[in-house]
């Protein structure tokens, strides 16, 4: 339903993640458990010096929503015929810093427009955006909040 709207005003949604067993979960955990593994820290964190603080800030926990299939992070962007463009939103998917709350004022007003945009229409179709990323929905009504370790090939 949320696609189809999108569509007739030209945008569409691009998921990036959605279902993550629990064991690519705990594979998170140990990777910012790992304070020598920084290979990318310029990309993901560039403003954190100890990756234990990802877990006290809230970016990486031992549980995941999207163990339980009810979270999706994605993105929103334009359609000319059939080449989609990814809005700006002013930091990509997955930068675990302040910059990438929904809300942000060092962001261009712009930029702020279209996260405000995708939690419009993510809101209507019933998902909670999790506000230090402005990329990450869970459904509000999920059938269930067990966690699951499916294998995905």
């Amino acid at each position: 339903e949320l696609q189809r709207r999108l569509l007739t005003l030209r945008h569409s949604l691009r998921i990036t993640d959605c279902y993550r067993p629990q064991s690519a979960v705990d594979e998170f955990v140990r990777w910012a458990s790992n304070e020598s593994d920084r290979g990318t820290q310029h990309e993901y964190y560039p403003n954190i010096s100890n990756k234990q603080d990802l877990f006290r800030l809230g970016y990486i926990a031992q549980s995941s929503e999207h163990s339980a299939g009810s979270t999706v992070d994605l993105t929103m962007g334009t359609l000319t015929g059939t080449r989609y463009k990814d809005l700006d939103m002013g930091g990509h998917i997955d930068l675990l810093d302040p910059i990438s709350h929904t809300v942000n004022s060092q962001i261009t007003p712009a930029q702020q427009r279209n996260r405000i945009k995708l939690r419009d229409f993510m809101s209507r179709a019933g998902f909670q955006n999790y506000h230090k990323e402005w990329w990450h929905y869970t459904f509000r009504r999920a059938p269930t909040r067990q966690r699951f370790n499916f294998p995905v090939n």
